[in-house]
């Protein structure tokens, strides 16, 4: 099945150091913070971002990677390389079934 191209242009990026920057972007913009105050290694939680934008979040990489996440993913993987590693990772192994 193939996607429509408004679909796959909305796609998000699929590389860690682009996605990573994503995440980066979105939390920035959750948290009100310049994008060079986020980093990867910092829980989330420290960015008073709260459960809400955790489920937020997992929900638009769900959406942007067309991959199952638990809405808790972001929860469990506390900062965002953690997050896209894991993320990555889940993206492979559908890769790897054919899905």
């Amino acid at each position: 099945m193939t996607m429509p191209e408004s679909v796959q242009d909305a796609r998000l990026p699929q590389s860690a150091d682009a996605l990573r920057q994503w995440v980066v972007v979105r939390v920035a913009e959750q948290a009100r913070l310049p994008r060079s105050e986020v980093l990867p290694d910092v829980p989330l939680a420290e960015y008073g971002l709260d459960s809400l934008y955790a489920v937020t979040l997992a929900a638009d990489l769900e959406d942007g990677l067309g991959i199952a996440l638990e809405p808790t993913v972001a929860l469990e993987h506390q900062t965002i390389g953690e997050l896209v590693d894991f993320v990555l990772g889940e993206l492979e192994k559908e890769r790897a079934e054919g899905v």
